[in-house]
Formats: C-alpha cells, sequence, structure tokens
C-alpha cells in the first residue's frame, strides 16, 4: 500500500479510505519505510529459500510403530 501512494499524482488519503485506515496509518507506514536502512553493496543479496518435499505426519507415525515392532520383536 505504502508503494502504491509513492506513484506520483497519488493521494494518500484516498488510498488510505479505500483500504479502510486512517490515513495517518498510512502516513506512518511511508515515513517509517523511509527511515528503513538501505541495503549496502557488500550485504548477501535475496536467496531463496528451498524447502524439501514434506511428508504427511500420518506416514511418518506409521513408520516409527513400524519401527517400534520390529525392535520389541527383537
Amino acid at each position: 500500500m505504502v508503494e502504491e501512494t509513492l506513484v506520483p499524482g497519488a493521494v494518500v488519503s484516498e488510498i488510505a479510505r479505500r483500504h479502510r485506515l486512517p490515513p495517518q496509518q498510512v502516513f506512518t507506514w511511508r515515513r517509517q519505510a523511509r527511515r528503513l536502512p538501505t541495503p549496502k553493496a557488500d550485504d548477501p543479496p535475496f536467496v531463496p529459500a528451498v524447502v524439501g518435499a514434506m511428508v504427511p505426519a500420518v506416514t511418518v507415525g506409521h513408520e516409527c510403530k513400524i519401527a517400534q515392532r520390529k525392535a520389541k520383536q527383537e
């Protein structure tokens, strides 16, 4: 929403009303966004996280029970 207010000719109060927010809130967010530290040249670039395939909990629980039964039998 803050980015939307940065478009030339945008009226912050209208944008705030459209999102059902008080204009003061949007002005505060704009002010806070200006204060955020800018990235430095030596900062690492964004690296996406890679998440492996998830195993359903039912399968994991089932495998645990089978392993426990085998351990008891031995």
